[in-house]
C-alpha cells in the first residue's frame, strides 16, 4: 500500500502539488529554475526505465524522442490501459512477496483498472 502523504500536508490536486497549501506559485524564480532543472533530469532519465541493457546509440534516441515531446508542447499520447494493467499485475505476481498480499494487490488493481487479471499457472 502506498503512504499517504496528505497525512504530512503533502497534496497533489488537479495536477498541482502542494505543501501545506503552498505550492509553485509560491516559490521564487530561483527555486523555480531550480525544480524545472530536476524535473527535466529526472523526466528524462526516467524514459530510459526499463531499457537499460541497450546500447547508448538507443538510448540517446529515446531521451531525445522525449526531449522533443516536450520541445512539441507534450501533445496526447496514446497509452494501452490493458498493457499498463497486465505489466503492473505481472510485477506483482513475479515479485517476492507473500501469496496473499500478491492477490491482495492485483485485486486492487483490478478495481483501479476495471479489468480482471487472469493468473498465471
Amino acid at each position: 500500500m502506498r503512504y499517504d502523504y496528505n497525512k504530512i500536508g503533502l497534496a497533489k490536486t488537479e495536477g498541482t502539488t502542494k505543501f501545506d497549501g503552498m505550492g509553485i506559485d509560491d516559490l521564487g524564480n530561483a527555486a523555480i529554475h531550480w525544480i524545472a532543472n530536476y524535473g527535466l533530469f529526472v523526466f528524462l532519465t526516467r524514459s530510459l526505465a526499463g531499457h537499460e541493457k541497450m546500447n547508448d546509440a538507443d538510448k540517446k534516441t529515446i531521451v531525445a524522442e522525449s526531449f522533443q515531446w516536450l520541445l512539441d508542447g507534450m501533445p496526447a499520447r496514446e497509452r494501452s490501459k490493458a498493457d499498463a494493467f497486465t505489466s503492473a499485475c505481472m510485477k506483482v505476481w513475479e515479485s517476492d512477496s507473500k501469496k496473499a498480499d500478491k492477490l491482495s494487490t492485483i485485486k486492487t488493481l483490478e478495481v483501479a483498472f476495471g479489468k480482471k487479471f487472469e493468473l498465471p499457472e
